[in-house]
């Protein structure tokens, strides 16, 4: 059972409070960091990893998870609905203090074995698909692009994904060689320096 407006979730068995992403000490450095990155006329990214369902199977346990999205679907979903939560209080928090001057946010969720997806697309759609809107959404309202990493053959629920508000690149998916070519020498040009990308 899910608690209240907090961050915490209650079972019978089991209890997990999540932490605060707005607790004091949890940005020290970032203004620095801003500081700099703004007289560089840098392109800030937000990395804020395992988004929902990578966090919740490092939680649970993977195989428990997968299992719970087919028997416990509304335990799952309160779980992901707190996830969720955390992550949108991590960007609006950031998005304060920054004074939004954080162009970015980077996130991952790998839904892919090399053959097919973790769990089924009604399963994502039902499940994880409404969150990651609340927290794709969330940072849109901050101003920040959405970068969303996911790994394996995620075809089926790739337009859902765009749906949701991910922000893709533009390059790749014309298969124009020459594009793709000048467009990889840039980023080497730009990120592979002895200062670092």
């Amino acid at each position: 059972m899910v608690g209240g407006s907090n961050l915490c979730i209650r079972g019978a068995d089991r209890s997990l409070c999540l932490p605060d992403p707005r607790a004091e000490g949890r940005f020290d450095g970032l203004q620095q960091a801003l500081d700099e990155a703004e007289s560089k006329g840098l392109y800030v990214q937000m990395n804020s990893p395992h988004c929902i369902f990578e966090r919740m199977h490092f939680l649970r346990g993977f195989d428990d998870t997968l299992v719970d999205c087919m028997l416990e679907p509304e335990l799952v979903e309160g779980l992901a609905i707190r996830m969720a939560d955390y992550q949108i209080g991590i960007i609006e928090e950031a998005y304060r203090l920054g004074q939004g001057r954080i162009h970015c946010y980077d996130t991952t969720d790998d839904w892919g074995t090399q053959n097919n997806l973790m769990v089924s697309p009604a399963v994502f759609r039902s499940i994880f698909k409404p969150q990651y809107k609340r927290i794709f959404d969330a940072a849109h309202r901050c101003g920040m692009d959405v970068r969303f990493h996911t790994d394996g053959k995620v075809n089926d629920i790739l337009p859902d994904i765009i749906e949701v508000g991910a922000d893709i690149q533009a390059t790749l998916p014309t298969g124009d060689k020459q594009k793709i070519e000048d467009e990889v020498k840039q980023l080497v040009e730009k990120w592979v320096t002895p200062q670092g990308g």
